[in-house]
């Protein structure tokens, strides 16, 4: 009996104790903090051209350096010189990517709303919104396949229409420092040059045959639709 009440009053004792400790320490307190928003454009290919895949990175930090985790960034877009925003995606962090094809020169910005705090062991952000990122979009082409049997190459952006016209493309192969092989197609009414889709098999033992490495890709565009002529060069990567 005198054991049992000798380990209740240390227990009794140990929580007075931590519970002193917790009271005499520093409490709590939700600081308001200033936030800085920016928008960053990646492209893979290097260009921006119509039909190119690119991303669009947005990140929130404190004003102070500290990390922001709590709150939402919405990414907008909005015709060059235009007026209207319209939200094309939205982050539930402090934090975005978006990945997507250019179609159509545009303006675009990351907006954080901010974040208030619902305990003393959080902080509030306040709202704020990256510098405007400007894209002009170049001529290009992507992939278009209209049915099983055919596919196109659509030449953009469809603004500036390419109907009609040229576009050649050559190589450039191992140590050459020129381009050879040129080929020409000339696209329709709707700005594409369109094939046939063809399903073959593969031989089962068709011999390997080497050659002089594919160094770059030249693609002209002839001036058209507003725009002037442009010349996109793809290197290779060795």
């Amino acid at each position: 009996m005198k054991l049992t009440r000798a380990l209740a009053a240390v227990s009794a004792a140990v929580v007075l104790g931590a519970g002193s400790l917790v009271a005499g320490g520093p409490a709590a307190a939700t600081v308001t903090k200033a936030t800085t928003t920016t928008l960053v454009l990646n492209s893979y290919s290097g260009s921006t051209g119509y039909g190119d895949y690119v991303s669009l990175d947005a990140d929130v930090a404190a004003t102070d350096g500290s990390t922001v985790y709590q709150g939402t960034v919405t990414i907008k877009s909005r015709p060059i010189g235009g007026t209207t925003w319209t939200d094309i995606y939205t982050s539930p962090y402090a934090g975005a990517i978006h990945g997507f094809e250019l179609s159509e020169s545009a303006e675009y910005q990351a907006v954080y709303n901010g974040y208030t705090a619902t305990s003393t062991y959080q902080d509030t952000y306040t709202a704020s919104a990256s510098p405007i990122v400007t894209v002009n979009v170049e001529r290009g082409y992507r992939y278009v396949e209209v049915s099983s049997k055919k596919g196109c190459y659509e030449v953009g952006p469809l603004s500036a229409p390419y109907k009609k016209k040229p576009v050649t493309v050559s190589y450039k192969y191992g140590k050459s420092k020129k381009f050879r092989s040129s080929y020409t197609w000339r696209t329709d009414n709707k700005s594409r040059y369109c094939f046939k889709l063809t399903k073959t098999k593969a031989p089962k033992k068709a011999p390997k045959i080497k050659g002089p490495k594919l160094k770059a890709v030249k693609t002209v565009f002839v001036k058209s639709g507003g725009m002037d002529k442009h010349v996109d060069i793809w290197n290779i990567a060795s």
